[in-house]
């Protein structure tokens, strides 16, 4: 893996328009809720009317998993789907950008006593999950009840990579880079390691798993 940027050298003029962006998302994450809320739903109708190929992809995808809905069963969800990814942003902006303590008494997580009673046991602790909408937010949640050792891709990006893992590390949390597999095999003796099964580590370190492939019937 590259030598990550040395922090000093993200303050060069190239990089200030990636700085902006970084402003603008810690803006977003200062609005109220509910108007975070709108503007969510908002860009996710306009991704839903922009982006063709995107939509056209969700739709085979859907159809696929779902062959028993209908059509407008199906489109709904698509929809939804678009929905919730423009939610992304501003669930992503108040993960990175308001203080922990901030949710500590607005949310609730149903079973996090089974990761509990396996710490205790001195288990090892293997979590699967996938890429969902929610994913920096959610993690920030967990990090209240326990910590969390996650896989991640490095960002072109050197700004949006370096303020990613400061953070996502900043209550606790650790981070390996998805390539860095010694690494991720050293924390697996001692952390509660979160893995997404549905991310691209090259044929060098994953196997390809098809896609919802059924057995043929008897």
């Amino acid at each position: 893996m590259a030598t990550p940027v040395p922090e000093k050298s993200l303050l060069a003029p190239r990089h200030w328009p990636a700085w902006l962006g970084v402003a603008l998302i810690w803006l977003l994450a200062q609005l109220p809720w509910p108007v975070q809320r709108r503007l969510g739903s908002g860009l996710g109708w306009l991704l839903y009317r922009c982006l063709g190929q995107r939509v056209d992809d969700t739709r085979i995808n859907l159809r696929l998993c779902f062959p028993e809905k209908n059509e407008a069963e199906r489109e709904r969800m698509v929809r939804d789907v678009f929905h919730n990814g423009g939610l992304t942003l501003f669930e992503t902006a108040n993960a990175w950008f308001r203080p922990v303590e901030h949710y500590r008494e607005r949310f609730t997580i149903d079973g996090v006593e089974h990761l509990h009673a396996l710490q205790a046991s001195g288990r090892n602790i293997l979590m699967l999950g996938g890429h969902y909408s929610m994913l920096d937010l959610g993690g920030l949640l967990l990090s209240l009840h326990c910590k969390v050792t996650t896989i991640y891709r490095p960002q072109k990006n050197a700004v949006m990579n370096q303020v990613m893992i400061r953070q996502r590390t900043r209550n606790g949390n650790g981070m390996i880079a998805n390539e860095d597999m010694r690494r991720l095999l050293r924390a697996l003796k001692t952390d509660i390691v979160w893995y997404a099964s549905d991310q691209d580590y090259g044929y060098k370190h994953a196997v390809f798993a098809p896609f919802l492939v059924c057995p043929p019937p008897p």
